[in-house]
């Protein structure tokens, strides 16, 4: 590691915040009005036979390495909707949102600054389904983070780890989940 950056390191470490560097939390259901192109409007709690509808729109899941965008189900075995096929018709969704990006502004330290969130994929995970450790890529210019919304469908598992700078925060989305709460993580 060169010396510039050991000292950028060093002095990003000495920055203190309110914030974490990962946060959560959940938010009471309204329904969100989720079309997806082909299926119509998916109905809450998920149950398998949805489940089965929606993966039989949806292609296996891909992942970035580097400049290259690879599908392999040893690295992420899970199932993706485009963001273009799925549309939120709920008038209520976006103060959901909107609610949703205020606790996180809380959660990470950054209540002055603005954000936005931008759908990129729908996922789904089966049984057994996963994604190994990585490191997200930015997706659009000024991205810093990775917001992820559960949604009410009844499972076990499916434990989301984040880690930075030698921590780890784990966020459980199932008890909430299917509890038809919202769980959220960023």
């Amino acid at each position: 590691m060169s010396k510039t950056t050991e000292q950028l390191l060093t002095l990003l470490d000495s920055i203190q915040g309110s914030g974490s560097f990962a946060t959560s939390g959940d938010k009471k259901f309204t329904p969100p009005g989720l079309h997806i192109e082909g299926l119509g409007e998916v109905g809450f709690p998920i149950n398998d036979v949805q489940a089965r509808a929606i993966i039989q729109l949806a292609r296996q899941a891909h992942y970035g390495k580097g400049s290259k965008t690879l599908t392999d189900t040893a690295v992420r075995n899970s199932w993706e909707i485009d963001a273009r096929q799925v549309s939120f018709k709920g008038g209520e969704w976006d103060g959901v949102l909107k609610k949703i990006l205020k606790k996180v502004k809380e959660g990470l330290g950054i209540e002055k600054q603005p954000v936005t969130a931008s759908l990129y994929k729908l996922l789904i995970y089966e049984k057994g389904g996963f994604f190994k450790t990585h490191k997200d890529s930015e997706k659009e210019p000024g991205m810093f983070g990775t917001l992820v919304i559960g949604l009410p469908s009844r499972h076990t598992g499916g434990v989301l780890r984040v880690r930075f700078g030698g921590r780890e925060e784990a966020f459980d989305f199932s008890a909430m989940a299917s509890e038809h709460r919202l769980p959220f993580a960023a």
